[in-house]
């Protein structure tokens, strides 16, 4: 069974987002061209098993820095 995620929030300058799920909270910061970088780290994490940072985790993280990256119409940023 999934924790839930209760918070997540997205800062623009610096791009930074948090993560809150079942007493844990995962901040992420990173510069503007590296997102490709976090990716690979947010990867790193939820592979080790002795880290509470999970595959869940790390697409929804990976969900909030495409939609930061390619912003539409219908689907508004979430607000810090």
């Amino acid at each position: 069974m999934f924790d839930t995620i209760v918070a997540i929030q997205v800062q623009e300058d610096p791009p930074r987002l948090v993560l809150e799920r079942a007493g844990q909270r995962w901040g992420f910061q990173w510069d503007q061209g590296s997102e490709h970088a976090l990716i690979e780290h947010v990867a790193e994490l939820a592979r080790n098993e002795d880290c509470p940072f999970g595959w869940l985790d790390a697409a929804v993280v990976c969900h909030h820095l495409g939609r930061r990256a390619h912003p539409t119409h219908d689907s508004p940023k979430v607000q810090s």
